[in-house]
């Protein structure tokens, strides 16, 4: 197998460390590198190596164009910034590649609607990196909430609150794609783990209205802080309301969100790992859920899943409606600013 990155960020090289591991020899690795940069990052932390590409044994090419022409591969990752994605998956979308690529699919709907397009008349996989789903705790509450095991939803509330300082401290977060407008950064699009949750459990909103802070706390261009309300109506006689906070710009990290149901609550510590489970019903009515699964086992199991159905071909896993509707959601917050 032939696997082409393009991206050697920290993300990218997740990805290509992930694959090395699982796969070794079986899985010939290839990148596309713009900069040159000698920082093999793992876990957050950078060293600097003599060389990357030797480091990791992989080929190098300079420019999409040439690692595609006259060249084969099963998949590509892709990594780069945000902005960057749409052009890049047309191109593979040319070449008739299977396609991981890391959140967000794109910067807007307009984009994922043209490569939608493109893909039909492809036999290309596109899978888009929403790792969540893979976390025990998605799937224990999306049980949850399908089975109304508590009864309907009364309301919810969603958070993820990060200090963008604090992510790649080996570079000048300013000049990230993370801080910057025109590389498709800002909180919004960088956090969209938490709208991609939101739309899984419940579906797309009627209403958004948002607020965007503008006291800026951090030195970026991009978004750094967004509160919105959203109202969803399950028939004429049921509605409920969902606040999402999301900031770049908090000291100390927070994710978490409160689902309240008729007949109890969910109480959801992300960083943690824990879901408590409340029932009013019943004698015991506390319980406690825990994810044993660190942030990089969940990474794995979604590259195993990309791989395995790039082997059998498997189309099915292909994601790209639900990107669409978190692209929606996001434009929805941005046009429901007040």
């Amino acid at each position: 197998m032939k696997i082409l990155f393009i991206g050697m960020g920290s993300i990218g090289q997740r990805h290509l460390q992930n694959i090395q591991s699982l796969y070794g020899k079986e899985v010939k690795c290839f990148a596309v590198r713009s900069t040159l940069h000698n920082n093999y990052i793992k876990d957050g932390i950078a060293t600097v190596v003599e060389n990357l590409a030797n480091h990791y044994q992989i080929g190098v090419f300079s420019s999409l164009d040439e690692a595609l022409v006259g060249q084969t591969y099963d998949a590509v990752f892709i990594t780069n910034p945000s902005s960057l994605h749409s052009n890049t998956i047309l191109k593979c979308l040319s070449y008739q590649i299977s396609i991981f690529v890391e959140k967000p699919l794109c910067i807007n709907s307009k984009e994922a609607r043209e490569i939608k397009n493109k893909l039909i008349y492809t036999d290309s996989i596109l899978y888009v990196g929403y790792q969540t789903h893979f976390d025990p705790i998605f799937k224990k509450v999306n049980d949850l909430i399908v089975s109304k095991e508590l009864g309907s939803v009364v309301s919810a509330r969603f958070e993820w609150c990060t200090f963008l300082p604090d992510h790649h401290k080996y570079e000048d977060y300013r000049t990230g794609y993370a801080a910057r407008n025109d590389l498709g950064g800002g909180v919004i699009l960088g956090l969209s783990h938490e709208v991609d949750v939101i739309v899984n459990f419940f579906g797309m909103p009627d209403i958004i209205k948002a607020v965007e802070s503008s006291n800026k706390k951090i030195d970026i261009s991009a978004d750094d802080t967004i509160m919105a309300l959203c109202k969803y109506s399950i028939d004429d006689k049921n509605l409920f309301s969902l606040s999402l906070v999301l900031s770049y710009s908090q000291v100390v990290e927070t994710r978490g969100f409160r689902i309240q149901f008729e007949n109890g609550f969910i109480d959801c510590d992300w960083n943690n790992g824990k879901v408590n489970i409340v029932d009013r019903r019943k004698v015991d009515s506390h319980k406690t859920f825990e994810s044993n699964m660190s942030r990089n086992e969940i990474f794995i199991e979604q590259t195993k899943f990309f791989i395995e159905a790039v082997r059998c071909k498997d189309t099915s896993i292909i994601n790209i409606e639900n990107s669409i509707n978190i692209l929606k959601f996001i434009e929805n917050i941005k046009t429901g600013l007040i």
